[in-house]
């Protein structure tokens, strides 16, 4: 993976909020996330019906993929925050899929933690420190036993977001199936092609961008390698139905941890 490709597989940040909140990710997340809350509370369910509910200093997981409505809540001084830590691969050879769930640090664990919210910046140190944290706590994490096509597809996306300039050949050869193997994949599990796939992470990302950045909407563009400003904005258009302006007005909250 190229180094730029590496470092934007991470995103770590602190949302706060002055008033209760409402996202919408029905579409599935495009990376895992750990998350810790520190102030008022939280409700997150999934659309398969499991609900979690979230308290100052309770630490959870979301998986890569995972549709879901959130709810967040202010404290009695009128805010809501909680630590992010968005990233796209999970340590493990074996390629473990787990549940969302609400985990249970040890003591280095949860030191682990507290060293990284010090400097929620995106740097070897700090991806160290989410990854020594993941060490302590993924052997007590509970699994996700996924239908083996929905595995496969989770596979997939993972590509997807690590090579954004992929072919549908290469897929299919990472995937270990044919080319109409991935194409039929794709329409039973998600819904849409490998192509379609590819373009609503850059939106979802894009989203991101424009709602916590000032990067300009050309610059967001040539950063997720559309082939020019008008076709991104048209496919903006497309997939969210708004302009990448009106996007930025509106402060549009998504994979909002």
């Amino acid at each position: 993976m190229q180094p730029i490709l590496f470092y934007n597989s991470f995103s770590f940040r602190h949302p706060s909020f002055g008033s209760n909140r409402f996202t919408d990710n029905s579409r599935g997340i495009r990376t895992h996330f750990i998350a810790k809350m520190c102030r008022g509370t939280g409700r997150i369910v999934s659309l398969s019906g499991e609900e979690i509910f979230l308290n100052p200093g309770d630490v959870f997981y979301l998986p890569l993929g995972l549709r879901y409505r959130s709810y967040w809540c202010i404290d009695s001084d009128g805010r809501v925050e909680w630590d992010s830590y968005a990233f796209t691969e999970i340590p493990a050879a074996n390629d473990p899929k787990y549940t969302m769930q609400i985990l249970k640090p040890d003591g280095e664990a949860v030191r682990y933690l507290d060293q990284l919210s010090l400097d929620q910046t995106v740097s070897p140190t700090s991806i160290g420190l989410l990854y020594l944290f993941l060490g302590r706590v993924m052997t007590k994490m509970t699994e996700d036993h996924l239908d083996p096509k929905e595995s496969l597809l989770a596979k997939a996306k993972r590509f997807i977001v690590s090579h954004p300039q992929f072919t549908v050949p290469e897929l299919a050869r990472h995937c270990g199936v044919s080319e109409s193997g991935i194409y039929s994949l794709f329409h039973s599990y998600a819904g849409m092609t490998p192509i379609e796939m590819k373009n609503q992470i850059k939106v979802e990302k894009a989203i991101q961008l424009l709602s916590s950045t000032d990067m300009s909407i050309e610059e967001i563009s040539t950063q997720l390698q559309f082939s020019s400003s008008a076709y991104f904005r048209k496919i903006v258009k497309a997939q969210t139905g708004k302009t990448p302006t009106k996007i930025r007005k509106e402060h549009y909250l998504t994979d909002s941890f």
